[in-house]
């Protein structure tokens, strides 16, 4: 019987380490949890909102944007948030042709257009600002759009 409680003696102290030593803390007092919580005064304003990403999109070709990668783009600039929407459509030689739509605040989209791949094209990058967008074509179509600012 000693050697037993010899051994009880020595591994108790390494069956309860664990236990002291876990990585659960006692539950703290509710007055120091609720100390904790800021104050309605205290909360800092609200980040300004990011852009919604409705998508990268790399059609092949004859290939156009899914209505669901299309709507989520027009209810942004009807609803005036702020969203982004990339296509790449290839030329008939196959070069890509990289637009970014962006919605603006004020109902706008701008429209920036990379032909800097385009081998037997201008090889620049323009931008526009346009309005009263539509679905259609491979992408999107416009009512009326400023003329293009080279950019690149």
């Amino acid at each position: 019987m000693p050697l037993r409680k010899l051994l009880l003696a020595a591994l108790l102290p390494v069956v309860l380490a664990p236990a002291a030593c876990s990585a659960e803390s006692p539950a703290r007092p509710a007055a120091t949890a609720t100390a904790a919580a800021p104050r309605p005064s205290a909360v800092a304003p609200a980040a300004p909102t990011e852009p919604t990403d409705c998508g990268d999109v790399v059609l092949l070709q004859g290939g156009e944007v899914s209505a669901e990668t299309t709507a989520c783009f027009l209810d942004a600039v009807r609803d005036k948030r702020p969203a982004v929407l990339k296509v790449t459509r290839p030329t008939v030689e196959g070069d890509p042709i990289r637009y970014t739509y962006t919605a603006l605040p004020d109902g706008r989209v701008e429209v920036v257009t990379d032909a800097r791949e385009d081998g037997f094209g201008s090889g620049t990058m323009f931008r526009e600002t346009c309005t009263g967008p539509a679905a259609g074509g491979a992408a999107l179509t416009f009512a009326t759009c400023s003329s293009p600012v080279r950019i690149g």
